[in-house]
């Protein structure tokens, strides 16, 4: 059934039918394809050299031998005069005195301000007994590390001999 209502065609269809195979052509803007108004002529003339002169081109001539009057030269510029003030003097450092240290380079005091409960925690520090002892201070190791106290962690199998003799001569250099 399906091969009846379905028969292959005999014929393709030419190139420039609607099955053809290829790039299809799209449309472009409606302004591009049909402009609405079209462009004005140029209305500019091109530039012209004036006409009215004929002849050689001019050329330089030589300077006149004699210069204008000095009257009629104009003057030089003078130098302008400004007003002058009263002299301004600032006093600056003694140049026979040290320069003075920069304020983070300033010793900070050793103590505080006067402190007013200094007087009386003194005296109550002071009036107290102190016991004594009953029992002698267990050991505390403070300060002084042992350096020997790892020695034993790791040792040889063989030990290697020591060599005794001393080296007398000068290593040889490379470069002589």
């Amino acid at each position: 059934m399906l091969a009846r209502a379905l028969p292959p065609a005999d014929t393709a269809p030419a190139a420039g039918e609607s099955g053809a195979s290829g790039p299809k052509r799209l449309p472009g803007a409606a302004a591009l394809e049909q402009p609405s108004v079209p462009l004005a002529p140029n209305q500019g003339q091109v530039p012209r050299l004036p006409a009215s002169r004929t002849g050689p081109p001019p050329r330089p001539r030589p300077l006149p031998e004699v210069l204008p009057p000095a009257a009629s030269r104009p003057e030089m510029p003078q130098a302008p005069q400004l007003p002058v003030g009263d002299r301004v003097r600032l006093p600056g450092p003694d140049a026979s005195q040290p320069v003075p240290l920069p304020v983070l380079a300033t010793p900070a005091p050793d103590r505080g301000p006067d402190d007013p409960t200094a007087d009386f925690s003194a005296a109550a520090a002071q009036s107290g007994v102190v016991p004594a002892r009953q029992v002698p201070a267990p050991f505390v190791r403070v300060s002084l590390p042992d350096s020997f106290e790892n020695r034993d962690a790791v040792k040889l199998r063989d030990t290697p001999p020591e060599k005794g003799d001393p080296v007398t001569a000068a290593p040889k250099l490379p470069w002589k």
